[in-house]
């Protein structure tokens, strides 16, 4: 992975009193969670919610449904996100005092537009990938019949 040194480029803000020292004490605490934790952030839109649903992180971080849910549950004891429900799908927030995507005077907000994540497995065949072609050689017969060859 490069940085990227494009002005303004695709970023998302730290807070050095709150957001640095959360993020380490994440990481002595769990692994787990702090690699759900920075890949929600990443995903975010500016007013700190992403739809992802707990399919989008097992198969992500290749973990079970209840290793899963106790990082999230780490997550949010810890005031790092806050999670909504859209039907049975997850919402979550991440907490804008630790980190953030937009101007300062829209941290306070709380709205969701829509960034939504899908599982591969969720997404139906339409976008899953291509099945292996197998090719297999067959026998040419000639058979010449009065004059004309057909094969």
């Amino acid at each position: 992975m490069s940085i990227s040194s494009g002005k303004n480029s695709n970023f998302i803000q730290v807070s050095r009193k709150q957001g640095t020292a959360a993020i380490a004490a994440l990481a002595k605490k769990s692994v787990l969670a702090l690699q759900i934790y920075m890949f929600l952030a990443e995903k975010i839109d500016e007013f700190n919610a992403v739809v992802c649903p707990s399919k989008v992180l097992e198969e992500k971080f290749k973990r079970s449904r209840s290793r899963i849910s106790a990082a999230t549950s780490i997550l949010k004891k810890g005031n790092y996100l806050g999670v909504s429900k859209a039907g049975t799908t997850n919402v979550y927030h991440l907490n804008s005092d630790a980190i953030w995507t937009s101007k300062n005077g829209m941290r306070k907000h709380a709205e969701c537009k829509g960034i939504i994540l899908m599982a591969l497995s969720e997404q139906g065949d339409y976008v899953a990938p291509k099945k292996k072609v197998v090719r297999k050689k067959t026998a040419v017969i000639s058979i010449e019949h009065k004059g004309i060859k057909t094969y």
